[in-house]
C-alpha cells in the first residue's frame, strides 16, 4: 500500500514536471502563451480581454493608447484596466453620437450616484457600527483575551441582540464574528440593539465604540478593566 502510494505521487509529480509551460502559467493554448510575450504583466485574463478586443499585437495597442491621449480620455491611459474601458466607452459613445471622454464622464457619474444610492440604503439598514477593542498602552491586540479568564479566573462573554437577532458569544466563539485585530472587531447594528461584554483580563482594557455609519460620527465609547461590564443600546 506505502509503495502504491509513493508511486501515485511520483507519478503526479511527473505529469506536473512535464506540463506544458502555458499550462503551468494559466493560458487555454500555446498561442494564448506566445501572444502574452508581447504585452508586459499580461495575464491570461488580460490575453482574454485583449483578444475580445481584437488587439492582436503590441502595435495595436500601442495605438489605441495613443489615440486615447490625443483625446485626453483619462490622465492615466497606461493601464490595462483603462484601455478596456476606453474600449467600452468608445463603443456606446458611437451610438449616442458623444466622444469617448464624455461618455466616461457619464458612466462615472451613474456609477457614483450607484454608490451613494448603496451605501445610504445600507446605512438605513445599519444605521450603527460597533467596534470592539481589547488594548495594552492603547494598541489592540484582538478581543479574545478581554474574554478569556486569566489562570485563576473565569471566562466571561459578548452578548449581543441586533433587530431580532441575537447571540451570546463564548471566548472561542468570537472569531465567528470577524477579525478583531487592526481596527478591532465591527459589527453592524441595526436601528435597535443591545451589546453587553465583561472584561476577564485583569492588564487589558475592553472598548466599545459606536459610529453613526452615515457620517462616521462617534456617538458612544466606553472602557471596561478588570471584571468591569460595558453595555449600550438603543
Amino acid at each position: 500500500m506505502k509503495r502504491a502510494f509513493c508511486l501515485i505521487i511520483f507519478c503526479c509529480a511527473n505529469l506536473l514536471g512535464c506540463a506544458p509551460q502555458y499550462v503551468i502559467d494559466g493560458y487555454v493554448s500555446p498561442a494564448d502563451y506566445e501572444f502574452s510575450k508581447q504585452f508586459d504583466n499580461a495575464t491570461p485574463a488580460i490575453v482574454a480581454e485583449l483578444k475580445k478586443y481584437h488587439i492582436t499585437s503590441r502595435q495595436a495597442l500601442d495605438a489605441i493608447v495613443r489615440e486615447m491621449d490625443s483625446v485626453q480620455y483619462s490622465r492615466d491611459n497606461s493601464h490595462y484596466e483603462t484601455v478596456f474601458e476606453y474600449l467600452m466607452d468608445k463603443s456606446t459613445a458611437d451610438s449616442k453620437n458623444m466622444t469617448p471622454a464624455e461618455q466616461r464622464k457619464v458612466r462615472l457619474a451613474q456609477q457614483e450616484a450607484e454608490a451613494q444610492r448603496q451605501a445610504q440604503q445600507y446605512a438605513k439598514e445599519f444605521p450603527y457600527k460597533l467596534v470592539v477593542t481589547c488594548e495594552i498602552q492603547g494598541q489592540n491586540i484582538g478581543i479574545e483575551p478581554c474574554f478569556i479568564g486569566s489562570r485563576h479566573g473565569i471566562n466571561t462573554q459578548l452578548e449581543i441582540r441586533n433587530g431580532n437577532e441575537y447571540g451570546m458569544y463564548q471566548p472561542w466563539d468570537l472569531q465567528r464574528l470577524g477579525d478583531s485585530r487592526g481596527e478591532g472587531l465591527v459589527i453592524q447594528l441595526r436601528e435597535k440593539f443591545t451589546v453587553k461584554g465583561q472584561n476577564s483580563s485583569n492588564t487589558l482594557l475592553l472598548t466599545f465604540k459606536v459610529f453613526d455609519t452615515a457620517t462616521g460620527g462617534l456617538l458612544f465609547i466606553e472602557s471596561a478593566p478588570f471584571y468591569r461590564t460595558i453595555a449600550v443600546s438603543k
